[in-house]
């Protein structure tokens, strides 16, 4: 991959770089699932601005060759000249597409919650007094050996 400015093509650079992706698709070095670089670092590559290589993903976006999904990255979708997916593949990528949001989502609620039970750990073991019925090493929590099952 050439800084687009020094190949001798009158093609607009977004276009050059396009077919350059395209054709990484095609020979098997970018694999349907495989996530392409990002931005700035195929703005880099290619010697272009940003806003360029954006507008080259935009062209393989609208070919339906890659998928663009927020904050995660853009991912190849397809082969070039692979015949189009059924309705019923087109429907099952979206629901999994919508499965990896929620565990993504669940992914962050879950480090959040990890992370306030880190803060409470801390705070009782700092603290000089402990919470009624809490012994050290003990949560408090009521067990069938207490005979305190709340029942």
């Amino acid at each position: 991959m050439a800084d687009v400015h020094q190949m001798p093509d009158p093609r607009p650079a977004f276009t050059q770089i396009a077919d350059d992706v395209r054709e990484q698709i095609r020979q098997g070095e970018l694999v349907v699932g495989m996530k392409l670089p990002a931005l700035p670092i195929l703005a880099e590559r290619y010697g272009v601005a940003i806003n360029t290589a954006r507008a080259a993903v935009r062209v393989l976006v609208d070919e339906g060759l890659v998928h663009t999904q927020s904050t995660k990255g853009t991912f190849v979708l397809k082969v070039p000249g692979d015949p189009e997916p059924s309705p019923e593949v087109l429907e099952i990528q979206g629901y999994l597409r919508g499965l990896s949001a929620q565990m993504d989502a669940l992914g962050q609620h879950f480090e959040r919650l990890e992370h306030r039970v880190q803060e409470l750990e801390a705070r009782l073991r700092s603290s000089p007094e402990r919470p009624h019925g809490v012994q050290e090493g003990g949560t408090g929590a009521r067990t069938p050996e207490d005979g305190l099952t709340g029942d």
